[in-house]
């Protein structure tokens, strides 16, 4: 782990575009965030970047697991954070990434260092080394001319692009000059008058497996899965496994980041199965999925009102329409069934129109036993599933 002390740069105006231009240089083609005071003048830049797409997100994590998405389906991005938000990105990075040996990058200012940082800042001011340590990360600071900038960047790349381990590049107080910029937000969205499609048949509830058996038969061969954490992934495993499959085993609530980060750079239909507990965990996903838009996006919520591989402890979704918070949140259409019939009629309307589209399938609790758990490691998932994304 190495690191500069010396915060101060010299003999250069702009050190956010010599460190994006490296990127940029290094075919790093999107960035995920959430943005910092101390990397004001980065986000100033990326925001009209002619090489880098840059997109705000809603929590840190999201940023990680989106970032994970884009490298499975064959493409470089990075991620800017405060260090504040550290936390946020840990259970990703701990569940998602170092298990998968899917790499990350992460731009991260490094408030707290100094004692005259505000309050709020000095405790994982403190930790953060200690943390990305205890990540098995490798942290380098920013510090001393442009050229050392440049050559600074340049080898974490490098470093990112030669092992599948997480690399902090960090940019220490004062090294950036910090930019106001004129809000530009425009007014609030219009209320929508659209309703979800509503198929429900008031039948008994189907269970799990049963449903995802169903699936499988209607998605064609070239349909890439996401699938989230639990017994949803043990369910699809056990029924077929299958190099089109990506199973979610940790990072609770990140399935559906994972799946927006791969369709926004992959050409192939992405379908993520999601389950209530997981929707639940980040809702922001919902809006950062809206937001960008992926037309070849599904998102499927499995809704068994509890959390099944815990034991059956209750969850929230009784209370929560996800079909309008989806259709609130700029999706394209959403939908709510409770039988493999409802299952098919939206699933037909979904993979043959631009999305994202949502479907929210009401399920039985309780799944089948035994479960057998993935015997393909999780760097090979990783790797069979990029393999997968990059195939004609």
């Amino acid at each position: 782990m190495s690191v500069h002390e010396n915060d101060q740069a010299s003999d250069c105006d702009d050190l956010a575009g010599i460190i994006l231009n490296t990127f940029a240089a290094n075919a790093f083609g999107s960035a995920y965030g959430v943005p910092c005071s101390s990397l004001s003048a980065l986000f100033t830049r990326l925001t009209d970047h002619k090489a880098i797409t840059y997109r705000t997100v809603t929590n840190e994590g999201e940023a990680v697991a989106l970032a994970a998405g884009a490298w499975l389906a064959g493409t470089h991005s990075f991620v800017l954070l405060q260090n504040s938000g550290l936390g946020n990105a840990m259970n990703p990075i701990a569940t998602l990434n170092v298990p998968y040996g899917i790499p990350a990058l992460l731009l991260m200012s490094w408030r707290g260092r100094r004692a005259s940082d505000e309050p709020q800042h000095h405790v994982m001011g403190r930790a953060s080394p200690s943390i990305i340590k205890g990540l098995g990360g490798d942290w380098t600071v920013l510090s001393g001319s442009a050229v050392q900038i440049a050559r600074l960047t340049q080898r974490t790349i490098d470093k990112f692009v030669a092992a599948r381990t997480c690399h902090f590049l960090v940019v220490p107080p004062s090294l950036l000059p910090q930019v106001d910029r004129t809000a530009s937000g425009g007014p609030c969205a219009a209320a929508r008058s659209q309703l979800p499609i509503d198929l429900r048949e008031q039948t008994a509830l189907p269970m799990r497996l049963t449903v995802l058996e169903r699936l499988l038969t209607l998605l064609p061969d070239n349909v890439g899965i996401v699938s989230t954490t639990g017994k949803c992934s043990r369910e699809l495993y056990l029924l077929a496994d299958r190099p089109q499959h990506f199973y979610v085993t940790g990072a609770m609530g990140y399935a559906v980041a994972v799946g927006c980060g791969v369709a926004l750079h992959a050409k192939k239909r992405i379908v993520v199965i999601d389950g209530d507990g997981s929707a639940l965990m980040h809702m922001g996903n919902f809006a950062t999925v809206g937001a960008a838009s992926p037309p070849n996006l599904v998102h499927i919520v499995l809704d068994n009102g509890v959390h099944d591989s815990t034991g059956g402890q209750p969850t929230a979704s009784a209370y929560v329409d996800f079909s309008r918070i989806a259709l609130a949140c700029s999706y394209a259409t959403a939908s709510i069934c409770d039988s493999t019939r409802g299952l098919e009629y939206a699933l037909a309307g979904a993979l043959n129109a631009p999305g994202p589209h949502f479907l929210r399938v009401c399920i039985s609790p309780g799944s089948y036993s035994p479960l057998p758990r993935p015997l393909i490691t999780l760097p090979e998932l990783a790797v069979r599933f990029r393999s997968f994304l990059s195939s004609t």
